[in-house]
């Protein structure tokens, strides 16, 4: 992205990284439920230690 824009191989590979905050399934699953959390579904709190499937646990326990 960053040599698209002009800027050196050696700079763009010091400067570009993944973050995972934020970007993660955990991440996508949350945004998915809170477009359906108008039409009733209930979206649980996230936690720090929530893996992908414990969270979709949470998901499908809170909504029987």
């Amino acid at each position: 992205t960053l040599t698209a824009l002009g800027v050196s191989n050696e700079t763009a590979a010091a400067l570009e990284r993944y973050s995972l905050n934020g970007n993660d399934c955990i991440d996508f699953a949350v945004r998915v439920a809170n477009a359906l959390a108008p039409a009733g579904l209930q979206v649980p709190a996230r936690s720090a230690v929530d893996t992908p499937r414990t969270y979709l646990e949470k998901l499908i326990a809170a909504n029987p």
